[in-house]
């Protein structure tokens, strides 16, 4: 069994989450804030996963740093002291933040495996998301995907292009990319059309997003 994570202080609270109403669009329905740090930073594989989906804008999860999980695929873990000390670049985490449906987050648990046992693929948890180009002081409590194994590896092949779509859709700061993201992808490989397959032929690849 791999390290797990001590449990996270706010899982998932669907009403912690939701997007005030004088900022839905219309038609006017239930929305909540969701963070992408992975694969759903490109928007075309947002439009096939969560149809329903709006941009809200860049945001960063501060004290969590972007790895890549012994499964393959992006993570965010706790920084710590020794993050902090020798490698301050990898703090944080920078991703976008968007609004979902109810249905839509339903799609994205079948794809991030919440239901797995014995331990999920990904805890759905509610974290504070910095939304940095909006104002100081600006965050919004966002519906965040975390692997809950610790251990770092190696990413799969058919993830690099899905992260470079999405960084080339999302513009993060481009120096964090170069000094975090490419540490784990590298640049030039993109996807040239889209397929949704899973390891177990069902349609479904679990993966945080």
């Amino acid at each position: 069994m791999s390290p797990i994570l001590p449990p996270y202080p706010s899982p998932w609270d669907s009403s912690t989450t939701t997007v005030p109403t004088d900022a839905n669009p219309t038609p006017p329905q239930t929305r909540y804030y969701y963070f992408a740090y992975g694969s759903n930073l490109w928007l075309e594989q947002m439009h096939y996963r969560c149809p329903e989906y709006t941009y809200s804008g860049r945001g960063v999860l501060r004290g969590y740093r972007w790895v890549i999980s012994k499964r393959g695929y992006a993570n965010v873990i706790p920084s710590g002291d020794e993050i902090e000390e020798e490698n301050p670049d990898e703090l944080d985490s920078y991703g976008v933040v968007y609004t979902l449906t109810k249905s839509d987050i339903t799609t994205l648990d079948m794809y991030e495996g919440v239901d797995k046992k014995p331990v999920p693929s990904y805890l759905k948890v509610t974290m504070g998301i910095e939304m940095y180009e909006k104002g100081e002081g600006v965050e919004l409590p966002c519906l965040v995907y975390i692997d809950p194994r610790i251990e770092l590896g190696k990413v799969r092949e058919e993830y690099i292009g899905r992260i470079n779509c999405g960084l080339k859709d999302a513009g993060l700061p481009e120096a964090w990319v170069e000094k975090v993201i490419r540490k784990w992808i590298p640049k030039g490989v993109v996807v040239e059309e889209l397929e949704e397959e899973s390891e177990t032929g069902h349609g479904l690849e679990m993966e945080v997003l």
